[in-house]
């Protein structure tokens, strides 16, 4: 089976070959195209590349991963405010240039496939896995299984509500965990604040560790609602453990005293974070590793 596997992002997309292993992996810069079907076009000829460089004879099938929401079902791009797409058909046009089964699958879930398949959720048939980076996303394994849900869009946590008339988010509401914990949304706290247009969540968490008192505050109200989000996933789902990856998780050491406060007080199984919480262990990979053996997967079930 010749799979290629593509991960698309706000900022990069990535594709590979994949069998258990990547390799041929190559980035493109999404920012460097226009439109929706700008993309789907550079996505195709970088499966074609990838696959050539990979020494693959042909594709058999690509898996796609993708910010949302989304419906992997009918092959549909819902809404993704990081790539400005609505009701975009990704699955239909991909196969118009590649003709070959696409699959697509939320991001998040396609990531936390892969720590639990090759990662730090191995060994755990019941766990959620956050990305904290320019959102914040949430796949769900439950029993062995990815969680759809009813509108294929279960785990939506970085849209939980955190706070009445609190800051903007992108998907248009106001006092979103995204707009608190996510890359994006600490940098605009901290450029508010401080009136420096040229902060990134990175120079903040600088700005934190050298003694900044606003910066700190600003990690601590992170970690503290991300601690309440990661009690509310433990008492809805009794996930075993919560993997933790993106790029905001570098900096796991200014969340973790107010994160690990807010999910003892709010979750039976809260107490013990060195327990149930997990560092991802597959980096940027999971969702390329993750999206390939579900297409594997799908491939040797025949479907």
């Amino acid at each position: 089976m010749n799979i290629v596997a593509v991960d698309i992002g706000g900022t990069k997309i990535s594709a590979a070959c994949c069998k258990g292993k990547l390799w041929a992996k190559e980035q493109i810069d999404t920012r460097s195209f226009h439109s929706a079907d700008e993309v789907t076009g550079g996505v195709a000829a970088l499966v074609q590349r990838v696959a050539q460089t990979g020494g693959l004879p042909s594709v058999d099938a690509v898996g796609v991963a993708c910010p949302g929401p989304l419906q992997p079902s009918k092959g549909l791009i819902i809404n993704a405010p990081t790539l400005g797409w609505k009701n975009y058909p990704l699955v239909s046009e991909l196969k118009k240039r590649l003709h070959c089964p696409i699959l697509l699958e939320n991001d998040a879930n396609a990531a936390a496939y892969g720590e639990y398949r090759f990662g730090a959720g191995i060994g755990c048939k019941n766990m959620a896995y956050v990305t904290i980076s320019t959102g914040v996303g949430c796949g769900l394994i439950l029993n062995g299984r990815i969680v759809q849900g009813a509108h294929e869009g279960a785990g939506e946590i970085g849209h939980l509500h955190m706070q009445d008339d609190g800051e903007p988010c992108v998907c248009g509401r106001r006092g979103c965990l995204e707009a608190y914990a996510s890359g994006t949304g600490i940098a605009a706290i901290a450029r508010r604040k401080l009136g420096r247009p040229e902060l990134d969540a990175r120079a903040v968490a600088e700005l934190a560790r050298a003694g900044d008192e606003t910066c700190l505050a600003i990690y601590h109200q992170a970690g503290r609602y991300l601690g309440k989000a990661f009690a509310a996933l433990q008492m809805l789902t009794d996930a075993g453990r919560i993997v933790v990856g993106g790029s905001v998780a570098a900096q796991l050491d200014l969340l973790l005293p107010e994160m690990q406060k807010s999910a003892a007080a709010y979750s039976y199984w809260g107490d013990n974070i060195r327990e149930w919480l997990k560092t991802a262990s597959l980096g940027a990979d999971a969702g390329l590793m993750g999206v390939g053996a579900l297409v594997e997967e799908q491939l040797e079930k025949g479907e």
